[in-house]
């Protein structure tokens, strides 16, 4: 079972199916709003930053949250 699968089994199909074309959809809209200021690989560079850095607060949010209750 790979990972999808079991994202699909926890969350159902439709979910995770709507839940990656959000991202997709977000991750697209970022490279398009940087289209005309810089090269390609650093428009990638930089949405896989603030992607991570989104990742990384959610993360230490989710913690915190645990940790209060």
């Amino acid at each position: 079972m790979d990972i999808l699968d079991k994202y699909e089994k926890i969350f159902g199909i439709e979910r995770t199916q709507e839940f990656e074309r959000r991202v997709s959809e977000a991750a697209e809209g970022a490279v398009r709003e940087l289209d005309k200021l810089v090269e390609d690989e650093v428009k990638i560079r930089y949405v896989t930053h603030v992607y991570a850095k989104s990742l990384d607060r959610l993360s230490e949010r989710l913690k915190s949250e645990h940790a209060v209750n």
